[in-house]
């Protein structure tokens, strides 16, 4: 590897530090970095050192060194705008060389900024960002030529984004094993005993991340799974046939039930909260209904057709601006904020989000970055089939990855969630990502050849 100049390190620090800054453009016009009621748990769990019922500590933990012990929350998002362009920089550099990847990571990371969603990712005290990182960690890993200290700092980069989201390991370790047997589509030379080390490390890394969840897991699967069951309409005609069987305290509400998995999971006067009074309460019967409803055939093929129909309800739904509500004093969220970070607190009084209903405010935004989604959508498949015989392993990779990882990312929430437009709108960017380098490769290998005829001539 050629040395890079004092000049060059200059450039390349300079280009990262400007990339991430212009990532936090949402951040800057809120006047603060963005939040939703999610946020509370997180910044209280790290303070308090203790695991929520409802979610793992760790992005809790990285909340509060990240912060430096309740300093300053800007930290946090510049961190997370600094990991995304630090591999967004290493995946295009892989793509078109040495020469031009500055300039092509900033065109891309600033068009991503304003005419995508990962800006409002990246700005959020939010866990959401790091399913896209754990992506394109992989990526590096499978279809990359990192070697040495990249390459244990990208499988460290991996197993912390899996442990932030109690969604990750499962996802991931499908994730891992679907490229791999993809590998060939993408990876036409690859080294098998390679190749297979790395999925099996991903693998292990992805199961492992479950150690630092387990608590969180055991105490509010149960929940969640129920809530989803309740999304999906499988519930209540379960509750409707069995409840002259079977003396579930569930029973006693079947004709109450909310209509949605929020509803039954977060409301104090929900049933959920009348069988037992808490969720360590109610695990045992939930898991039992639950356990009925996937072994009896009826019933789950119930809930597989639900869950295909919310996986296409997904696949379109990626709206910015969900669940950043307004916090005013009194809330938890701005109670916390009071708390642990109390240095900010006018700050986060005066932020545009707490001041205006900014859910309104997108609406044009979001029409806006559909229409982008849309557009990248009808061009990959033409790219694709004009010029995949032509990518390199790394391009092929990112459109495997972008394509698949949505879908898998979709499907994971359909299956064992429900929907919601911030689970769309945390991966949807990478497919028009996928567009923009698959056009600066083009771009790059006609320069290539252009470059080499003349020397010929």
């Amino acid at each position: 590897m050629i040395q890079q100049s004092n000049q060059q390190k200059l450039f390349y620090y300079s280009a990262l530090l400007l990339s991430s800054l212009l990532l936090l453009i949402p951040a800057f016009y809120n006047h603060y970095p963005l939040f939703d009621p999610d946020a509370a748990t997180y910044i209280s769990s790290g303070f308090l050192l203790e695991t929520p019922i409802d979610r793992p500590i760790i992005y809790g933990l990285l909340l509060r060194i990240l912060s430096l012990n309740g300093l300053t929350l800007w930290l946090p998002v510049l961190a997370q705008t600094l990991i995304v362009s630090w591999l967004i920089f290493r995946i295009i550099r892989t793509i078109v060389g040495d020469a031009t990847y500055l300039i092509y990571s900033l065109i891309t990371i600033l068009f991503l900024s304003l005419f995508t969603t990962l800006s409002w990712t990246v700005s959020s005290i939010h866990p959401d960002i790091f399913t896209p990182v754990c992506c394109l960690s992989v990526l590096l890993l499978l279809a990359g030529n990192e070697v040495g200290k990249t390459r244990v700092c990208l499988f460290i980069l991996f197993f912390v984004s899996i442990t932030v989201h109690m969604s990750h390991p499962l996802m991931f370790s499908g994730l891992a094993i679907c490229l791999f047997l993809m590998k060939r589509l993408f990876l036409p030379s690859y080294n098998y005993r390679k190749t297979g080390v790395t999925v099996a490390v991903l693998v292990g890394l992805s199961l492992s991340g479950i150690i630092f969840m387990g608590s969180a897991l055991s105490k509010s699967k149960h929940v969640f799974f129920v809530g989803s069951l309740l999304q999906k309409g499988v519930l209540p005609v379960y509750l409707h046939e069995v409840c002259d069987k079977k003396a579930y305290k569930l029973c006693a509400y079947r004709d109450e039930l909310p209509k949605t998995s929020d509803e039954f999971v977060w409301l104090s006067y929900s049933p959920l909260y009348k069988v037992g009074g808490s969720w360590p309460e109610s695990k045992q019967e939930f898991n039992e209904i639950s356990y009925d409803i996937l072994t009896t055939p009826r019933y789950l093929g119930m809930f597989i057709m639900a869950a295909f129909k919310q996986l296409g309800e997904q696949l379109v739904l990626f709206r910015v601006g969900d669940g950043n509500f307004s916090f005013p004093p009194g809330t938890n969220l701005n109670m916390q904020l009071s708390q642990y970070i109390p240095r900010e607190q006018t700050m986060f009084n005066h932020a545009y989000q707490n001041n205006v209903k900014l859910q309104e405010r997108v609406v044009v935004l979001n029409t806006f970055f559909a229409w982008i989604i849309l557009l990248s959508v009808v061009i990959l498949p033409v790219l694709i089939i004009t010029a995949w015989k032509k990518m390199g392993s790394m391009m092929r990779g990112v459109i495997i990855l972008s394509v698949v990882g949505y879908v898998v990312n979709c499907a994971d929430y359909a299956t064992f969630s429900t929907t919601s437009g911030r689970y769309g709108y945390k991966m949807v960017w990478m497919l028009v990502f996928s567009v923009i380098v698959c056009f600066f490769d083009i771009i790059n290998r006609k320069k290539k050849a252009t470059s080499s005829l003349h020397r010929q001539s």
